[in-house]
């Protein structure tokens, strides 16, 4: 690997890992903690979150790792085109794809259901329901955009030793 390939997938490997762990958060423990309070607290403070979240702290870390993970692709494909790198760039593929993964399941996925949560009334007679309805998949959901993002840090890792 060249010097840049190396810096590259060393930014991806700590964005995904940084997007990673924040989801492992949610899924450790912040939404359990929700979960335990009325459904009207947890209904507030979860749209309180969704709209905290899309703030540059967050939103660099997904756009930038999403554009550093598509250059790591595109050298590697390359990489792999050449004959050359051995494991590096097929690890390094399957890093970029498991961070990708976790910003298509985020899109596709969660920031649905947070839209369609802001809209629940917090106060109104269908709270409970609604946040019933929402968290259970939204964590599953959670778990799977964690692991695989995690799981993306450790390849790309993976590839720098590969």
């Amino acid at each position: 690997m060249t010097t840049l390939t190396v810096s590259l997938v060393t930014v991806a490997a700590l964005g995904s890992a940084t997007f990673g762990g924040a989801m492992y958060a949610f899924s450790a423990f912040v939404m359990h903690g929700l979960d335990r309070t009325p459904a009207r607290s947890a209904v507030e403070a979860m749209q309180q979150i969704n709209v905290s979240a899309p703030r540059p702290p967050l939103v660099v870390v997904m756009v930038g790792t999403t554009l550093v993970s598509l250059a790591v692709s595109v050298l590697a494909v390359v990489d792999l085109a050449r004959g050359s790198g051995g494991a590096a760039p097929w690890l390094a593929l399957l890093g970029c794809a498991g961070f990708l993964a976790s910003i298509v399941i985020t899109g596709g996925f969660h920031i649905p259901r947070n839209n369609a949560l802001a809209g629940v009334d917090a106060a109104g007679p269908d709270a409970g329901a609604a946040w019933a309805a929402y968290s259970g998949p939204w964590q599953r959901g959670n778990h799977v955009r964690a692991v695989v993002a995690l799981a993306g840090a450790a390849f790309l890792m993976l590839s720098l030793t590969a």
